[in-house]
C-alpha cells in the first residue's frame, strides 16, 4: 500500500524546523521502521540528515509564505505534491511515542481526517479556549492541522484547491468568515477551518468517537488552575533509552506535541539517533 507521512519545513528565522524534522522522523522510525517519510522542504538538506528520510522534495510553485514569520502558507502545497495515495502529515515538533500501525486501519475509512479535539499531557481533554477565541467567536470549526490524513481523491482535490484559495486570499476570507475576532496573519487551523465549514464537511472529516489526536503542549490548555508560561521550565520532562517519555512523572503515549523549541536539545537528538 503506498502510504507514509508527510513532514513540512521551511527556512524561518525562529526555529530549527529541519532539526524538529529529523528527531519526528525518527521517533516515527523506532516504532514504525517500514513506514516512508517524505520531507517537503526548501532548505537544503545536510548529507547526515537526509538518511533520515525516504523522500525529500522541494516546496513546488511561488513561495506564498514571503510576508510571513511562520511560514506555513505553503503547506496547502502537501497534498498536490505528497508522493503518497495515503498521507499521515505532521507538524514536525512531535514525537511518536509507540507503534500506531492500527491508525493507518481507522484512518483508511475516511478521505480526509482531521481532529476538532486535543489532550494535555495528564491524559485529559482540552477545555480551555484560551488560543481558540477565533474559532468560538465566529463559529468555525475547532481543527487542529499538527495532525490530519488524507488519501488522494476528487473530493480532496476540491478542498485542497479551495484551501489554497484561502491561503492565497486570506485577507478577502477573513473579513467573511472572522469578522467577530480576526486573526490578522494566516494560519493553517483558521484557514482550513473556513473550508470545512465552507464546503460542510464538518461530519465527515471529524468524529466524535475517534481517539486518534494528540498531545498538544501549549502552555495556557494543560487544565491548570494557575497560569503556565513555558511549560519546559515549569513541569519535568525526562526520554530514557526505551524512548519513553515522561512529563511530570506521566508517561506520554501516541503523538506528542512538544510546541517549545527549547524541549529539544542537541543531547536529546543523539539520545534519540541511538534509541
Amino acid at each position: 500500500m503506498n502510504r507514509g507521512f508527510i513532514l513540512f519545513v521551511q527556512k524561518n528565522n525562529t526555529s530549527d524546523y529541519l532539526k524538529q524534522a529529523v528527531a519526528c522522523s525518527l521517533s516515527i522510525k523506532k516504532f514504525m521502521p517500514d513506514d516512508q517519510i517524505c520531507l517537503m522542504t526548501d532548505i537544503d538538506v545536510p548529507e547526515n540528515y537526509k538518511k533520515h528520510f525516504d523522500h525529500i522534495q522541494d516546496i513546488p510553485g511561488l513561495d506564498l509564505a514571503v510576508n510571513s514569520e511562520w511560514k506555513v502558507n505553503n503547506r496547502c502545497k502537501i497534498y498536490t505534491n505528497s508522493p503518497f495515495e495515503q498521507s499521515i502529515v505532521l507538524d514536525v515538533d512531535m514525537l511518536l511515542l509507540e507503534n500506531i500501525e492500527h491508525w493507518w486501519e481507522q484512518l483508511s475509512k475516511y478521505e480526509l481526517y482531521y481532529t476538532d479535539k486535543v489532550k494535555t499531557y495528564r491524559n485529559e481533554w482540552v477545555s480551555d479556549d484560551y488560543y481558540r477565541k477565533v474559532f468560538v467567536e465566529n463559529s468555525l470549526p475547532n481543527v487542529y492541522c499538527g495532525f490530519h490524513y488524507f488519501k488522494k481523491c476528487k473530493n480532496n482535490n476540491v478542498f485542497f484547491d479551495l484551501l489554497t484559495d484561502i491561503v492565497v486570499n486570506y485577507e478577502q476570507y477573513s473579513k467573511r468568515f472572522t469578522k467577530n475576532r480576526t486573526q490578522s496573519w494566516c494560519s493553517m487551523d483558521v484557514a482550513t477551518a473556513i473550508a470545512i465549514k465552507l464546503l460542510g464537511i464538518q461530519h465527515k472529516v471529524f468524529s466524535k468517537h475517534s481517539n486518534l489526536t494528540f498531545t498538544h503542549m501549549k502552555p495556557r490548555i494543560q487544565n491548570y488552575k494557575s497560569e503556565l508560561n513555558l511549560w519546559t521550565e515549569q513541569i519535568d520532562y525526562n526520554l530514557n533509552s526505551q524512548s519513553e517519555l515522561f512529563v511530570g512523572n506521566i508517561k506520554q503515549k501516541g503523538l506528542f506535541h512538544y510546541v517549545e523549541d527549547n524541549f529539544l536539545t542537541d543531547n536529546m537528538l543523539e539520545q534519540l539517533k541511538c534509541i
